[in-house]
């Protein structure tokens, strides 16, 4: 990095150079010495906290938060449900319409196993005895 610098000869009289030397020399200064800010900002700490909704976990989030907001007012705490894998969330949902479909089976009384050539289990037989 090449710098160039003007320095004026100390042993000159004019006015002019020795109002440049002023104002640099101020500028240097105001340069190297940095004021304190005049409001000072207050970052408050924040915990996050993520949890299974389905599990049951939301109370014991919600405990555990005001007992932090209890001990630490200045803390921010928040809580968000953990999002399943996505496979896992797949097969959640295909699960849950196969119940679904075999719900409906029952209710109406048709045997979905011999549609599909599977031989019906007995529990399949007891729910529809049973219902």
């Amino acid at each position: 990095m090449n710098q160039t610098s003007t320095k004026t000869n100390p042993t000159s009289t004019s006015s002019s150079s020795s109002a440049y030397d002023d104002i640099s020399n101020n500028q240097d200064e105001d340069i190297t010495v940095i004021p304190p800010p005049k409001m000072k900002m207050q970052v408050a700490t924040t915990i996050t906290f993520r949890y299974c909704h389905t599990c049951g976990y939301q109370n014991l989030f919600k405990q555990f938060s005001e007992l932090v907001r209890t001990h630490y007012p200045n803390m921010a705490v928040i809580g968000e449900n953990y999002p399943p894998p996505s496979l896992r969330a797949f097969l959640a949902r295909i699960l849950s319409m196969l119940k679904m479909g075999l719900l409906v089976c029952l209710l109406f009384g048709q045997n979905p196993f011999a549609l599909l050539s599977i031989p019906t289990p007995r529990i399949f037989h007891w729910a529809l005895n049973n219902k």
